[in-house]
């Protein structure tokens, strides 16, 4: 976890979407806000940090919605379709 790093906002929703894409609660947690983390850890913790299933998978990732909050947070509202 201490490995991934991110510049931009949008790179830590990007490595989360891949996260989920490859049922990692460990990248999904790590791209977390310290607020999220806190709780959610113990829900990662009781999945053993694997996410997801394997049906259905997730597909088509899009962007629908980006807002800046104040200089230092950004929202990204994240749509997908789940494939069987």
């Amino acid at each position: 976890m201490n490995g991934l790093h991110v510049v931009e906002p949008k790179q830590a929703v990007e490595l989360w979407i891949l996260g989920v894409n490859n049922r990692s609660g460990t990248v999904q947690y790590a791209m977390l806000s310290p607020t999220l983390q806190k709780l959610s850890r113990e829900k990662f913790e009781q999945t053993h940090w694997v996410t997801g299933q394997s049906s259905p998978s997730v597909r088509n990732f899009r962007l629908t919605k980006i807002e800046k909050l104040s200089e230092s947070i950004m929202r990204y509202t994240v749509k997908y379709d789940l494939e069987t």
